[in-house]
């Protein structure tokens, strides 16, 4: 069961958040429908695979093209406490996703809510900040 787990981790860094802000001529926009192959981790296995764990409160969100007529969304982050690793006070995570006019593409994150504080698992930084585990997201408010 190692190499899934693995496979999930990669699979994050690059599919979910590793993708878009700058022009990449012809690579194609991940596939959102990938997602399904996200292994669900445990807080455990979540935190020894990220580079970063953070307690961090949302402050909104906005759409942008990432590729050719594909939304990512990109949420901003204020820090409140690092639990693991470095990472400045304000931070930005994007992910694919959103809505970008007619276009609507599922993302694998659920919906970053403003004012809300989430427990957050982050890999290595990607073009627009640091990449994240989309399975172990926790939003800490709803509790």
């Amino acid at each position: 069961m190692r190499p899934p787990v693995a496979l999930a981790g990669v699979l994050a860094a690059i599919a979910v958040a590793g993708c878009g802000g700058a022009e990449r001529g012809g690579v194609p926009a991940p596939n959102p429908e990938r997602t399904q192959d996200l292994v669900p981790l445990t807080t455990a296995q979540a935190t020894r695979k990220a580079d970063r764990v953070v307690i961090a409160t949302s402050r909104g969100s906005t759409v942008v093209e990432g590729m050719p007529r594909t939304p990512f969304t990109r949420t901003t982050f204020v820090t409140e406490r690092v639990l693991k690793g470095r990472l400045g006070h304000r931070f930005v995570i994007q992910t694919i996703g959103g809505r970008l006019g007619d276009v609507v593409v599922d993302s694998p994150v659920p919906a970053f809510v403003p004012r809300h504080r989430y427990l957050l698992f982050l890999g290595p930084d990607g073009p627009a900040g640091p990449t994240i585990f989309p399975q172990s997201v926790q939003d800490l408010t709803r509790r």
